[in-house]
Formats: structure tokens, C-alpha cells, sequence
């Protein structure tokens, strides 16, 4: 063997290893096997006939369309539709939306995704303000002024003059509830004019160069084609609110684009909603399987003509993995192996270096990473970072409490401290030195590398924590308690904190803090050597703590000028 590798060359090294390692997998895998698996949960395997599908009023059309055109194709099969509340029998399949009050029941852990809906403001491609409106996006606000009396663009968007504006909707409950909704309005105070049908309302949009129309996403799609329809665009939407429309918000040159964004968080969740279906059951049934198995697959054609959008091609995989487990489940025909068990182990490592020297070479050929292929431990995500009531939070990842005596102590947030690592260091302004917010208040270091942080309000500084000269850590081990910074004097606070969050809201905006993270990482690892073989690319993962500390100065400082500078 050693003789037979030497003679190889180095060109060819890793296509013969490759060629090795697929071989011993299928062939000790093929010898390491007897039996059949049992992919169903153990027990009666229910009849058709008892099978009911019962569905949220909100896709109750959905589900009885789906299982009136499943009867027909399926010769004898007679499943029932019918829509209630759950009562979550044995048997029955639930439909329902995110929105629905069955989304949390804890019973309900198998569910999987069958569809989408998405509600988009779409406006005519030879709209002057076109332009601008994708330089900045819509505000949340701004969508209560288009369905508000007599909306303008001159008060949409500032400088926009005597520009006329004209706002429809068609009548569909679900899209004049989610609209209604995301403004926190009364559906009756809509006052956008209102059009029969999406074909009627697509019409008046091409026609009409300073209308606005609020559509299904599903209306706007060129049938059979990745792509928009002819003459109008997708309005792009502000979701961190910052008046501009960043990178990472930027989802919108094609459907399968916008749809993914709205998977991971990018879009508003209020204008979009997850089409589920879950058995109440510890699991599913043969027949359920081979219904929902053709809701996801088939069966889509059914939602798209009914004005839902389609699955991605890794949520259809993930519902089939859902439906059919690879591993039998408890009380199933147990496996019988061979007495080479430790030859399958072996054909499984093979598998799995595969898989990994495959992917990784694949990468780096197409030196492209997306920010959704970033992986990793389920360590760090927003439940993961604190946010304690009663603190006011700044978009610089800092933090600001006004106490009694009416000083206010500043610090940086869980987030920032999560992905920096534990610190070794920090330099800090002195006691009597005026800053404003946006300027820069401090430094923190990490075995060598550093970062600016800048200040949350303006005014003097009174105090500083001395104890983080020597013990710097502290801002990791208690951000908001012993690991404070200053105690400021503020001159602008009422003003100031209008600008930042409190929890709730603060944690809305992590989400798309870590949807920008993400960003940042992938565009990184497409750049630079260092950070790709630092990161492990899967994808669906979720970010590893203290992701910065191991990476070179050099990416700390992209992540000074692309993540923190940009958020003054």
C-alpha cells in the first residue's frame, strides 16, 4: 500500500484517497446490514377512512382543497377535512398558520412546513421614487401612512414634491388582517382604495406609476419561472429601522431570495406566516406519511394556485426527514447486525470524511459562503444573550441606566461581549472628559486585537469602574452589573433614549443583529483563508460563542468598520 501511494502523484492524491473512502463505505456497509428498518412508529397502522385532517380557520380552503384533489389522484383513499380547534386525537393531521394559537402547543413538536404566505407592497418599475425607495426601504411607519387618509410621498419620503400616491389592496381576509396587524390598526381604518381580485389590482399597478399595491407574494410571480412579473417591483422594507436599506436587507432580485430571507428572519414576521401541518401523535402513521409526503412535494402546485408560496428545496427535505425518521423508533423491529458491527463503524467514518473533504473542496472552489451555510454549536443565539428590563440599549452594542441621582451608568451589551470572548484587557477615557454619543468612549482588547466602542449618550464622565483595569473579564462574567464602564453626566438624555431600545424591542433587533453577524462571517470566509478554516460550514447552524477570539486582527478590525462603525 505505502508503495502504491508513493507512486501516485500529488495531483491525483486526493481523487484516489476520495475513490478509497467512497468504496469502503458501500462495501462495508452493504456487508454490515441485515434486516429491513421499520421508518413508522410501532403499533396499528391506521386506515385511511380514519384519518381526518382538521385545519385553523385561516387555511381551511387550503386543507380542503389539498385533501379533495389527494382523494381524487389517491384511487380509495377517503380522507375527511374539517376545520375547528384541536383536539389532538389520535389520527388526525392539524393545519394551521405561525399566527395560530396551536403553534405553541407543546404536543405539536413534529410539526413541518408545508407552506408559505407573504405579503409584499409592490410598486410600477417607472416609479420616480423607485430609486430611493431601494436606498432606503419602508419603516414600520410607513406602512401606516400608505393605509392611512390621504397618504403623499412627500410625506413618505421627504423631498419627494408634489408627487401624487395612490394605495390598493384587494379583498382578501388574510391579507387586510396581516396588513392591519403589522400597523396596529383597526381593519376598518384602512382606507387604501380596494380591488376585486390580485389580476384587477396588477393591472392598476401597471397602469398607474404612483401606486402602491399590497399583494400576496404569490401574486407577483411569473408562473413556472423564478422570477417577478412583468413592470413592477418588490418595495424593499427597513427591518432594523436605521433609514437605509443595509446589505444584508437587501433580499429582493428573485423570489426564491425573498422567500429564503423571510426563512431566516430577514422580513417582517408579521407580513408572512408558515403554513404547518402536525400530527398530535408520537409521530405518523404510514398513510399520514404518504399525504403530507405528497403536500410537500406534488401537492405544492395546489398552494401556489391558491395563492401560497412554495417550499424551498432544504424545508422539503427537512419535513421528509421529519416524516420518515432515518433511526427505527422505540418499540419498532429492532436491527439485527452482523458480527462485523465494527466493520459498518468504519464504513460510516469513511462516509462522513466524504462528505466533509467533498464539501469543503467544493467551497473553495466556488470561494462562496453564504451566510446561511454558517454553522455551528447552538450556542450563541438570542435566547442565549441577556437583556434585562429597565436598561435602555444602543445600536453600538452599549447599554445606559439613568440612576436615582440622576447619573447614568453606560456599558456594552451581552451580545458584543459573547462574540468577542473573554477580554484581556481594556482603555478607558478619565473622569472630567466630555463625549458625545457616537464618539468613541472606549477600547476593549483581546490578546492584542481591539475594538472601539462609542458612547450611547452625551455628557461628562464622573466615574469609571478602575476595578476592570485589573480585572477586565468582568464585562463577560456581569456586562450589567459589576462589569459597568462609566457613570456619565448626561446632557441630551430624554432626546438620546428615544433613539435606543428597551428589551423587547432590543431583542426584536439582535435577530437581525445576528442575521448581519452571519453576513459579516460569510463574506469574511470568502475572502480569507484564516476565517474560512476557522469556521465550520453546515448548513442551517447556528453561531458559536466567542466566534471573533480565535480570528486574526485583521478581521477584527473588517468587524470594526463593517459591524460597529456602521451602527452609530
Amino acid at each position: 500500500m505505502l508503495i502504491l501511494v508513493k507512486t501516485i502523484n500529488n495531483k491525483n492524491m486526493r481523487s484516489f484517497i476520495l475513490f478509497i473512502l467512497m468504496g469502503s463505505y458501500f462495501l462495508f456497509s452493504n456487508n454490515s446490514y441485515s434486516g429491513e428498518v421499520n421508518n413508522y412508529p410501532a403499533g396499528e397502522q391506521l386506515n385511511d377512512s380514519r384519518i381526518k385532517v382538521v385545519s385553523s380557520p385561516d387555511v381551511s380552503e387550503l386543507t380542503s382543497v389539498l385533501v379533495s384533489k389527494y382523494n381524487q389522484i389517491k384511487t380509495g383513499r377517503k380522507l375527511s377535512a374539517s376545520t375547528g380547534t384541536a383536539d389532538f386525537a389520535d389520527g388526525t393531521i392539524y393545519f394551521f398558520t405561525s399566527s395560530s394559537p396551536i403553534a405553541g402547543e407543546t404536543r405539536m413538536s413534529e410539526k413541518i412546513v408545508v407552506g408559505h404566505e407573504i405579503i409584499v407592497p409592490v410598486i410600477n418599475e417607472r416609479n420616480p421614487m423607485l430609486e430611493k425607495l431601494y436606498e432606503q426601504g419602508l419603516k414600520d411607519k410607513d406602512f401606516s401612512l400608505l393605509l392611512s387618509a390621504s397618504p403623499e410621498w412627500s410625506k413618505l419620503k421627504p423631498g419627494a414634491g408634489n408627487v401624487p400616491l395612490h394605495v390598493y389592496i384587494y379583498e382578501t381576509p388574510s391579507l387586510v388582517s396581516k396588513l392591519a396587524d403589522f400597523c396596529g390598526m383597526d381593519e376598518s381604518k384602512i382606507a387604501a382604495g380596494r380591488v376585486a381580485s390580485a389580476e384587477e389590482l396588477l393591472a392598476t399597478v401597471r397602469r398607474d406609476i404612483y401606486a402602491v399595491g399590497f399583494f400576496k407574494l404569490s401574486d407577483v410571480l411569473n408562473a413556472g419561472k423564478n422570477e417577478f412579473t412583468e413592470q413592477i417591483c418588490i418595495v424593499p422594507i427597513d427591518k432594523n429601522q436605521n433609514g437605509k436599506l443595509d446589505a444584508f436587507e437587501n433580499i429582493y432580485s428573485s423570489p426564491d431570495e425573498l422567500i429564503r430571507g423571510v426563512w431566516i428572519g430577514k422580513y417582517p414576521r408579521k407580513l408572512s406566516s408558515k403554513i404547518y401541518a402536525a400530527s398530535a401523535s408520537a409521530g405518523y402513521d404510514e398513510a399520514s406519511v404518504d399525504f403530507l409526503d405528497w403536500v410537500i412535494t406534488d401537492g405544492q402546485e395546489i398552494l401556489i394556485s391558491l395563492g401560497y408560496n412554495n417550499l424551498l428545496t432544504r424545508e422539503k427535505t427537512s419535513g421528509m426527514q421529519t416524516l420518515r425518521p432515518v433511526s427505527p423508533t422505540d418499540g419498532a423491529a429492532p436491527v439485527p447486525y452482523g458480527p462485523n458491527i465494527w466493520v459498518m463503524v468504519l464504513g460510516t467514518a469513511a462516509f462522513i470524511i466524504l462528505i466533509v473533504v467533498f464539501t469543503r473542496a467544493r467551497l473553495k472552489r466556488k470561494h462562496g459562503i453564504s451566510s446561511e451555510d454558517i454553522e455551528v454549536t447552538p450556542a450563541l443565539n438570542v435566547e442565549s444573550i441577556l437583556a434585562p428590563a429597565g436598561l435602555f440599549y444602543d445600536k453600538t452594542h452599549t447599554w445606559a441606566f439613568m440612576e436615582q441621582d440622576g447619573m447614568v451608568k453606560v456599558g456594552i451589551d451581552d451580545f458584543l461581549q459573547h462574540v468577542t470572548g473573554p477580554l484581556s484587557q481594556v482603555k478607558m477615557k478619565e473622569p472630567g472628559e466630555k463625549v458625545r454619543k457616537g464618539e468613541k468612549i472606549l477600547t476593549i482588547i483581546q490578546q492584542g486585537k481591539q475594538l472601539d466602542i462609542y458612547s450611547p449618550v452625551t455628557g461628562q464622565i464622573k466615574t469609571q469602574n478602575q476595578t476592570l483595569i485589573n480585572n477586565p473579564s468582568q464585562i463577560n462574567s456581569d456586562p450589567y452589573l459589576s462589569g459597568w464602564v462609566y457613570q456619565i453626566e448626561p446632557s441630551n438624555w430624554l432626546r438620546e433614549t428615544k433613539f435606543m431600545f428597551m428589551a423587547d424591542k432590543f431583542n426584536e433587533w439582535l435577530e437581525d443583529e445576528f442575521v448581519r453577524l452571519k453576513d459579516f462571517l460569510a463574506a469574511s470566509a470568502n475572502s480569507n483563508a484564516v476565517v474560512y478554516n476557522h469556521i465550520v460550514l453546515q448548513d442551517g447552524g447556528e453561531l458559536t460563542n466567542n466566534v471573533l477570539a480565535g480570528l486574526e486582527p485583521e478581521v477584527w478590525e473588517d468587524f470594526q468598520t463593517k459591524f460597529i462603525d456602521v451602527s452609530r
